[in-house]
């Protein structure tokens, strides 16, 4: 069985990991990056402002997994599938 998750690493250095499909807590991840900064810049970049008022819920498994990766930035939060 395969699982994604995201890794990203915090502006102290920690590192966290959220399984993909528990969106909240991914947000919630995303937006510990760079104290916030990564997340509210992309948003912005990207005109995502509905995505502030929790539009993300009402996304499919994979308009939300799309709209992940314009968070992804390599070793700051990646994508990893996992075999388990």
């Amino acid at each position: 069985m395969k699982i994604d998750i995201i890794c990203l690493m915090d502006c102290d250095g920690h590192f966290h990991a959220v399984h993909l499909d528990d969106r909240k807590h991914v947000i919630d991840a995303i937006k510990l990056v760079a104290d916030g900064d990564h997340y509210i810049n992309i948003i912005n970049d990207m005109n995502f402002n509905d995505i502030l008022s929790n539009f993300y819920e009402n996304y499919t498994d994979q308009k939300f997994r799309d709209f992940v990766k314009n968070f992804l930035e390599r070793g700051r939060c990646e994508q990893i599938t996992i075999e388990i």
